[in-house]
């Protein structure tokens, strides 16, 4: 058996993509919005997660991506750790990209690809 890594997630970008440096990733937020509840006016919770994007590794106009775009990615966790300005150890769970897609009219629901190539994530359990 081999563990598995993969995540497919859609939703809206929160702001225009970031690029620090010439050698640093793209990244951006995207939100999944929180639908009303059957029967009610509570909604239900929104998520934000943090997308990192690596060029060489990721298909998709990372360029031509815009504040409230609605997105597809595809890819997989990471977890990093790292020390925030006043010294505390902190931990982050972020989606690496391996493919986005962008919905032309911005509510068309996107086809998954669920033949995510992440071979190099798999690890043989004996």
């Amino acid at each position: 058996m081999a563990f598995r890594n993969e995540v497919i997630l859609s939703g809206k970008v929160q702001a225009d993509v970031q690029k620090r440096s010439e050698r640093a990733p793209y990244k951006f937020v995207l939100c999944q919005s929180g639908g009303k509840k059957r029967d009610s006016e509570e909604r239900w919770p929104s998520h934000f997660f943090d997308i990192v994007c690596w060029p060489e590794h990721c298909e998709g106009p990372l360029t031509e991506i815009k504040k409230s775009d609605f997105v597809e990615v595809c890819g997989r966790l990471a977890q990093r750790q790292f020390e925030d300005s006043k010294g505390n150890k902190r931990t982050i769970i972020e989606v690496i990209a391996s493919k986005i897609e962008v919905a032309g009219d911005n509510r068309k629901t996107l086809t998954p690809d669920y033949n995510l190539d992440i071979s190099d994530t798999d690890i043989e359990v004996s």
